[in-house]
């Protein structure tokens, strides 16, 4: 990591390739003896660069060492695919949250609110996504949406997402995604489309590893629920129709 950071502050382009080659060529070498922070480095950004199959054979060494954050982005992985292993998910979210991961926390609480891969439980949800913002993790805010939802707490919960909407929370854009299409799924009006517009900007759906939420965002472009005049909305779904189906959903195409 010390040496990303110095290869980053070289203004030479040739020394700064130099630089950045010797660092990942270090961490290449610590991850293959088994170092948990050069295989968390590693894992972490080939899944930042959309490698998946490189991403899932360094979870694999994470996991062999017991590192929560392989748990959590192998889970991750698995619940953007077309038809994800939702047991699969929950058995490697509970594994994270078991020494107390915030992402592993939440991401469990997240299976057992909704009821994907284990017996449906809001009330022990609630708790976990309570020991996951103690634990620090920003994410958590959306979580507490759902649950004002589960509650039928309608006022409350658009209330909270304006708030997140106007605040400076650092929440991943992949949790503004679950949020967009979780308030489609429970509520189809134009109030909760227009909202959901605004969620998924914020999720950026053209890097989003989720196949979904590109392919939601575009069919939200072609309803007109963004401002764009039918003339433009065709142009400007397509990119979004192309990453869903480059991320292998079928009913993109």
């Amino acid at each position: 990591e010390a040496l990303l950071m110095v290869s980053r502050r070289e203004s030479d382009p040739e020394r700064k390739r130099a630089a950045t080659e010797r660092a990942w060529s270090s961490a290449h070498r610590l991850a293959e003896l088994g170092d948990p922070s050069a295989v968390a480095l590693l894992m972490q950004d080939s899944f930042a660069q959309g490698n998946l199959e490189q991403t899932l054979l360094w979870c694999e060494r994470g996991v062999a060492i017991k590192l929560p954050r392989a748990f959590v982005i192998r889970a991750r992985v698995e619940r953007g695919r077309p038809s994800p292993n939702y047991e699969a998910c929950a058995r490697d979210y509970q594994v994270a949250a078991a020494v107390e991961n915030p992402e592993g926390l939440s991401g469990y609480a997240r299976c057992l609110f909704f009821g994907r891969g284990v017996s449906r439980d809001p009330a022990r949800a609630m708790k976990l996504f309570g020991r996951a913002a103690e634990l620090g993790n920003p994410g958590v805010e959306v979580e507490r949406v759902f649950l004002l939802w589960s509650l039928a707490r309608e006022q409350e919960w658009e209330e909270q997402i304006q708030r997140l909407l106007n605040s400076s929370i650092p929440i991943r854009g992949h949790l503004w995604g679950d949020l967009a299409l979780h308030l489609l799924e429970a509520k189809d009006s134009p109030e909760v489309r227009n909202l959901a517009a605004k969620l998924f900007e914020r999720a950026k759906p053209l890097t989003s590893l989720h196949a979904s939420v590109p392919l939601a965002y575009a069919l939200l472009i072609l309803q007109g629920r963004t401002g764009l005049p039918p003339g433009e909305r065709g142009v400007a779904a397509a990119p979004f129709v192309e990453r869903a189906s480059t991320l292998g959903l079928p009913r993109a195409r």
